[in-house]
């Protein structure tokens, strides 16, 4: 399960409460990954703050950041326009 227990205080949910707490957790955070780019076309992870004793939990709560929407087909016609040619890997 990695880190985020002991950064968000899990350590102490059972297995199986501590594994859907993982899976609500990771739901949200691709979700908000989508939204920023779907909403933003912004790429840019947001700084995780300290705690004012400087130690963990560090933490990154999206107040205080403005976010524009962008006109979506656009984003995708600049994606096209800009994209690099397919190489030998596939890689494009």
């Amino acid at each position: 399960m990695g880190v985020r227990p002991h950064i968000h205080g899990d350590e102490n949910l059972s297995d199986s409460a501590a594994q859907e707490s993982e899976k609500e957790h990771t739901s949200h955070c691709f979700d908000y990954l989508r939204q920023a780019m779907m909403c933003s076309a912004d790429m840019t992870i947001e700084w995780a703050m300290e705690m004012p004793d400087g130690n963990p939990p560090f933490t990154v709560d999206g107040w205080g950041i403005t976010h524009k929407c962008r006109d979506w087909e656009q984003v995708l016609k600049w994606m096209g326009e800009h994209r690099s040619p397919v190489n030998s890997s596939g890689i494009a």
